[in-house]
């Protein structure tokens, strides 16, 4: 992700030299411009982000907690749960949404997922649970 923002503020860059030689008028790269802008603000906050979460346990990527995780969600969104569990559920994995089309972004709400891949009952009962003892705050 910081290649991508390196790249972004060379762009921009090039795109005010370009404006500053009096090659192109403003006008014809402003656009452009403030599509390098966004991009760049995006990147910049996803890394931020980034640096804010703590980094859970390793033993949370092994295949095992995948699988189960994996088998948490199957059975929450095609195994007839109640809508009211399944909302439980994307409101848990999911921190928000973000249309600016033609994009859809999905941030992923980390702590929720792997406080759910480390509870081996998160689902019992369609009672939502997670644990999140190695959380720090």
């Amino acid at each position: 992700m910081t290649t991508q923002l390196n790249d972004v503020k060379h762009r921009l860059t090039r795109q005010y030299e370009v404006i500053e030689s009096g090659v192109l008028e403003l006008e014809l790269v402003a656009e452009r411009i403030r599509e390098l802008k966004d991009k760049k603000e995006l990147l910049e906050n996803a890394i931020e982000r980034l640096n804010r979460t703590k980094s859970p346990p390793p033993h949370l990527f092994q295949d095992e907690s995948i699988e189960r995780f994996r088998g948490i969600v199957n059975e929450a969104f095609r195994n007839g749960y109640k809508r009211r569990t399944v909302k439980r559920y994307l409101r848990l994995f999911i921190d928000r949404i973000t249309i600016r089309l033609p994009i859809v972004e999905i941030e992923a709400n980390t702590k929720g997922i792997m406080a759910t891949i480390q509870n081996k009952k998160a689902v019992r009962a369609e009672v939502l649970t997670a644990g999140t003892s190695w959380l720090l705050g």
